[in-house]
Order: C-alpha cells, then structure tokens, then sequence
C-alpha cells in the first residue's frame, strides 16, 4: 500500500508541473531575494535533493520550458562550481562537455577567481532571446535555484 501511495504521489508531483527527464525531477525555486549557492544547495538537501547538473542539451532544453520568473532574480543556480581558471564541474565531479554547456557572451571569465559558481541566466537582466544561458557569479550571488532528485522505482522502493 505504501508503494502505491508514493507512487501516486510521484504521479502528482509530475503532473503539478515539477520537470522531469529520466527519472530525474527538477525543482525550481524562486525565493524572494534569492539565496547563496550554499544556502541553495541547503535548501536541496532539505528536500532530499542536490542543485541541478545541466550536462547536456536534453536536460537544458526540458528546463528551459519550465523557467518564467516574473520578477528579479532572473538567473537560477546550477550544481556548477570552477576547478581552475576556465575549468568548471558538476556536483558528481564530471567536467563540463567543451561544446555544451552554452555560455553566454565572453563567459566564462576569469574575474580574479571571484566568480566560482554557475547559473542560468542573468541575474539583473530577464531576456528570453538569451535562453538561460550560462554565466559564472560569485557564489555568494542571491539568486533562484534548481534542485534535483531521483524518482526512479528504485529510489520509490527504499522507501518502503
């Protein structure tokens, strides 16, 4: 019985327009103000997740759909932080592809080693033609956030 009550509720979360792309459920917060990439990826945890790991086209494309603030912060924090001078990585420790992800304009930049985290989008600026594109800030930026987590039937059946 429990099995199905979490399967119903995976339904439900899926349906309430919460992403999801191969068994990954993507969360998107838009707090007021914003919060730090650390306080970000506090917030994941608390919800049994970890910031987002936008490794390909397919995962941008499907988030892309799902992102509309209507107010500033424009730009949401991705699990991206810098290893070296143009080096960036994911959560899971794998770097980033050379042709993806897509960075916008002169990005990403050097900035004194100030700017060791990444998101999507612009954080002052709210232009769709842009597509969320990809930006290194400094970590201690306040901004939205995307999270995510497993909904695999595995992870479903742990929790029996």
């Amino acid at each position: 019985m429990k099995l199905l009550v979490l399967l119903i509720i995976t339904w439900l979360s899926a349906a309430a327009g919460k992403p999801t792309f191969h068994d990954v459920e993507y969360l998107i917060w838009t707090p007021i103000g914003g919060l730090s990439y650390e306080k970000a990826k506090q917030k994941c945890a608390q919800k049994n997740a970890t910031l987002a790991d936008v490794k390909t086209k397919e995962i941008y494309d499907v988030l892309l759909q799902h992102l509309h603030p209507t107010s500033y912060p424009y730009s949401f924090y991705t699990s991206a932080t810098r290893i070296g001078d143009y080096e960036f990585q994911w959560s899971d420790g794998s770097k980033f592809n050379k042709s993806f992800p897509l960075w916008y304009g002169e990005e990403p930049n050097g900035d004194n080693g100030s700017e060791n985290c990444v998101t999507m989008g612009d954080k002052f600026e709210y232009d769709r033609t842009l597509k969320f594109k990809f930006r290194n800030v400094s970590c201690s930026t306040k901004t939205n956030f995307i999270c995510q987590r497993n909904v695999t039937r595995t992870h479903i059946m742990q929790h029996r």
